[in-house]
């Protein structure tokens, strides 16, 4: 179907380019991450600085083709793209952080974990621990996981009517 497809190409694309990153800390790393932040997203961010995960997540998406939420906030991608029927690797995971209302965590999903009796998601993601690496949610934290977009797809999705893609047109195929 479509969506295996989207799923499919989401997946291995998304995942394949995250993983270049793991280790990759925000004080020995910084230049690298500096310079992927420029090049995908066009801003100066220093990570030492700033919260990152939602700005490494829309650059990976960015750099693999699909829409971003271009914001900061790691809460954004609650209403990005769509939700799935059955999470898969590549997906969004949005997570809760403290007793926040703003505050949040965003990252790859990996799947599922038992462990020790409880469930727990895999999330492969920037800035935790000030690193990208793969880590254990308790699946209670999760506030949702969504599908990426294609840019290329995202004109035909419902809601994005008069929606300006000027910015985007170099990137759309």
């Amino acid at each position: 179907t479509g969506e295996s497809r989207l799923m499919a190409d989401a997946g291995s694309a998304t995942i394949t380019r995250a993983v270049d990153f793991l280790g990759v800390d925000e004080r020995n790393g910084k230049a690298v991450l500096t310079d992927f932040f420029k090049k995908t997203l066009g801003e100066d961010i220093d990570p030492t600085k700033v919260p990152w995960c939602a700005v490494w997540a829309n650059g990976i998406l960015r750099e693999t083709g699909y829409l971003g939420t271009n914001s900061r906030l790691a809460r954004s991608f609650l209403a990005y793209g769509q939700t799935p029927e059955k999470p898969s690797n590549g997906d969004i995971v949005v997570l809760r952080r403290g007793s926040s209302e703003i505050s949040g965590h965003v990252g790859f999903f990996m799947g599922y974990k038992e462990q020790n009796g409880r469930q727990f998601v895999r999330v492969l993601g920037g800035n935790q621990n000030d690193t990208v690496s793969e880590q254990l949610f308790p699946v209670e934290q999760v506030l949702g996981i969504r599908r990426p977009v294609k840019l290329q797809e995202a004109r035909n999705l419902p809601g994005v009517d008069g929606t300006v893609f000027s910015e985007l047109e170099g990137e759309i195929g």
